[in-house]
């Protein structure tokens, strides 16, 4: 059973070196991940802003370079990755649907969906029920999420992370570069080529019993 994890601060007593916490006990950080004591830094699960490893790792470069380096880097969470490694694997980064459609409001919004038993690896592999998801907003076609259920789910998301921090369209780079055929990773490029509304996506997964109609 995960019942989750708390902070420790209240054993610790941070407060003694002038360095504040919430309410829930994690340290408070800026968006350099200063602390409220000038020079102390906080970085991992002590913050509690994402407890994931990998964003301990990358919140650690951002201290470096704020705290060794004296430059002025902001951290970002807007594309931070997570996976379950079952079986399948699920992963996602980004917005999920509901929430792109709060920020940006369903016209602005498409959906990406393709299936992994639509690409000659996934028919090779005999893999059924399996998809990507891709949430693009229209207009500056950002990608605003990817969620994907399958095999090497963990693996594939990382075709399209790199992307949601470029400037631009960040579509476009990965719709005309080329994928080895055949591989797993048709499928991800598939979800981008097929972009459909709120509507019709919903109406596509009714039509495939994915959904209640």
């Amino acid at each position: 059973m995960a019942a989750g994890r708390t902070s420790n601060s209240d054993i610790l007593h941070p407060d003694k070196g002038n360095v504040s916490t919430d309410e829930k006990g994690w340290i408070k950080v800026n968006e350099n991940l200063e602390t409220t004591c000038k020079n102390v830094w906080a970085f991992g699960d002590c913050n509690g802003q994402q407890l994931f490893k990998h964003v301990g790792n990358y919140e650690s470069t951002v201290v470096f370079q704020n705290a060794v380096l004296r430059q002025d880097v902001k951290v970002s969470y807007h594309a931070v990755p997570h996976a379950v490694f079952s079986w399948p694997e699920i992963a996602g980064a980004g917005l999920s649907e509901e929430e792109a459609i709060e920020s940006f409001g369903e016209e602005s919004i498409s959906i990406g969906f393709e299936e992994f038993e639509n690409t000659g690896k996934g028919l090779a592999m005999d893999l059924h029920d399996y998809f990507v998801k891709v949430i693009i907003e229209d207009n500056s076609q950002q990608i605003l999420g990817i969620h994907i259920i399958g095999p090497q789910a963990s693996v594939l998301i990382h075709q399209v992370i790199p992307l949601m921090y470029v400037d631009g369209p960040q579509t476009h780079p990965l719709v005309h570069s080329m994928d080895i055929h055949p591989s797993l990773s048709e499928v991800v490029k598939r979800a981008f080529y097929s972009q459909y509304s709120i509507g019709e996506y919903h109406m596509i997964l009714k039509e495939k019993e994915l959904e209640k109609s």
